[in-house]
């Protein structure tokens, strides 16, 4: 995934942004297809934020960008938001939510140099404010960060575009990072994500080529943090996709390996089965799960935007109308409560960018 720290939503603060919002136009998706696609029934007390992007111009470009929009599911229109960090633009990085904050961490720098930073940016979504945090003990990029019973970690990744993965963990709290237990296996552009206590890593590779998957899927108990190998398995030869916990099942989605398939377990354990097919006419995508629910975004091979829900029934994909998701790669979602109501426990996905 791609792209950049961000700042506040002040329509005339900008590099040319000053305008307050975007309504979705549906005319812009020249799809046949689009008076077929249902309503997206996301719960209406959660907003959807979009972090960085690959390709979101136009004419297209396939260099990142430093963009960051805000979709409000009452109003169906995207609120376009500043970068926060002079136009900097970043690929890399990782997103971390904790209640009404998300969190921008490290990433590498778009200066030829593909050098990462160790920079870590608060957004509040209720201010529309952004925070400089104190920095991470180690730059890195193609890494993971968690939120889990207060506490920030930081997983994994590399220190440049050029160098192998890393094992460090950092844990932040009471406003300083630390260093935490390492994992057992060195990796980067890998997964994690959350289940109670624990943290599940999974996939990824070790080498400077990129071509040294690392199979082995560990867990981290925060209490006392320990690793733990529990499998290894050949369903995680892949990089670049997404790990969600959904129904006590956790759900491997994407990756440039088994782009075509799902990977569901019923337990933190290495056994994992029941394939499902995604929808194969949509790459470049993430995902991100909410009540119960995963969506899928990304780009249809028309290069026009898309955005699916798994329907459980015939474990298929139905088109959802809106929100409208521009052609981009590369992008981070985080998906936060907005203070309309709704007691539904924040949503987190987390995902390596790619």
């Amino acid at each position: 995934m791609a792209s950049v720290l961000l700042q506040s939503n002040t329509p005339s603060s900008s590099r040319g942004m000053g305008f307050c919002s975007m309504k979705r136009k549906r005319d812009d998706v020249e799809n046949p297809a689009n008076s077929a696609k249902s309503k997206c029934k996301c719960d209406l007390s959660y907003d959807l934020y979009m972090l960085g992007a690959i390709g979101y111009s136009l004419p297209i470009s396939y260099e990142a960008t430093n963009d960051f929009q805000r979709y409000d599911f009452v109003q169906d229109e995207w609120t376009p938001l500043v970068n926060s960090t002079m136009g900097l633009r970043r690929t890399g990085f990782a997103v971390a939510t904790r209640e009404l904050q998300i969190w921008v961490l490290g990433g590498y720098e778009e200066d030829g140099e593909g050098r990462a930073v160790s920079d870590v940016h608060m957004y509040n979504t209720e201010t529309n404010e952004w925070d400089i945090k104190n920095r991470m003990l180690h730059a890195r990029g193609d890494f993971c960060a968690a939120f889990v019973s207060g506490k920030l970690y930081a997983i994994g990744g590399r220190k440049s575009k050029r160098s192998r993965g890393k094992i460090a963990v950092e844990e932040y709290a009471v406003g300083e990072w630390i260093y935490s237990s390492p994992m057992r296996f060195p990796r980067y552009d890998f997964a994690a994500c959350a289940v109670g206590n624990q943290i599940i890593v999974a996939g990824g590779v070790s080498n400077k080529r990129g071509d040294a998957y690392v199979r082995q899927i560990e867990t981290f108990d925060t209490l006392s943090s320990n690793w733990e190998v529990v499998g290894r398995t050949l369903t995680f030869g892949r990089r670049s996709f997404t790990l969600v916990h959904v129904n006590d099942r956790v759900y491997a989605v994407g990756g440039d390996a088994e782009r075509s398939v799902i990977w569901n377990n019923s337990s933190v354990s290495g056994n994992w089965s029941d394939p499902i097919t995604t929808a194969r006419d949509v790459s470049s995508y993430d995902a991100f799960a909410l009540n119960g629910e995963i969506y899928i975004v990304g780009k249809n091979a028309d290069d026009i935007g898309s955005f699916r829900k798994l329907r459980w029934t015939d474990r298929g994909w139905v088109v959802l109308e809106h929100p409208y998701f521009p052609w981009r790669g590369g992008l981070q979602i985080a998906i936060v409560p907005n203070g309309r109501g709704g007691d539904a426990e924040n949503a987190k996905r987390l995902r390596p960018s790619s």
